[in-house]
């Protein structure tokens, strides 16, 4: 679902749920759902919710919501993104809420308090490794297969020993380009070093019982919280980290 918009007063549902399984298959993962819009408000729901599922099948992982908006009144807690509930509960989609005045986003995960297995929803960017040749603005990586221009806009830290990272402008099979504008790659990390893909946000909230996985770094501005949740990170670094309500982190 897509939707545009200079106004946008959601009174009623926007859906993109799964469908509901049977006693043969389990239920369908929901959808993806964008919304841009200049001025977001209602008291309206979204939803791309996995599909439940009988006769005891799992149930469908919950989908995508992204939201892009000049200004936002209708409430977050109306965005809901979770797994089927059946007795294999489906682990939780994403919710993205894009403020256009600010540079990163706000991430949301949250399953509406239906356990699911560890690990249930996973964020994958580049990946990790060890870089080979390190200069001001490259990083290769050698015998790498990337597809060319598949990170762009996407963020590296050169060294996982620091919190330092940049925005990728470009990337080859084997090699990944930053804009020097942003500093010098080989100020922070020199050949041999790990590197790691790096989700930038301005606040993460993983609640309701979702299990958020990454083999890469979570970097937070301001708050990172983890309520009756788990999250299991590459490394996490935050204004504030709060973990509550039995909440737990640990480090991949």
């Amino acid at each position: 679902v897509r939707i545009k918009a200079g106004t946008l007063q959601l009174d009623g549902n926007i859906l993109a749920d799964g469908s509901k399984g049977n006693y043969v298959g389990g239920g369908g993962s929901g959808g993806g759902i964008r919304i841009d819009a200049g001025t977001l408000s209602g008291t309206g729901f979204v939803f791309a919710r996995g599909g439940g599922a009988d006769n005891n099948r799992g149930g469908g992982g919950g989908g995508r919501i992204a939201v892009y908006y000049g200004s936002m009144t209708l409430p977050t807690a109306n965005l809901l993104a979770s797994g089927g509930n059946t007795g294999i509960n489906g682990g939780a989609g994403t919710i993205y809420l894009k403020d256009n005045a600010n540079p990163l986003a706000d991430l949301i995960i949250n399953n509406n308090g239906y356990d699911s297995c560890t690990g249930s929803t996973r964020l994958t960017s580049i990946g990790h490794g060890k870089a080979s040749i390190i200069t001001y603005d490259s990083l290769i990586l050698n015998g790498a297969n990337w597809t060319p221009g598949a990170f762009t806009d996407m963020r590296i830290n050169p060294n996982i020993s620091q919190a330092k990272y940049f925005t990728i402008k470009d990337n080859s099979v084997d090699t990944i380009f930053i804009d020097p504008m942003e500093g010098y790659l080989n100020q922070f990390a020199n050949a041999g070093d790990t590197f790691s893909g790096v989700f930038a946000l301005n606040s993460l909230s993983v609640l309701g019982k979702a299990h958020l996985v990454t083999d890469e770094q979570l970097n937070v501005v301001g708050d990172a919280t983890i309520d009756n949740a788990s999250v299991v990170a590459g490394e996490l670094y935050a204004g504030r980290t709060l973990v509550t309500n039995g909440g737990l982190f640990k480090k991949q």
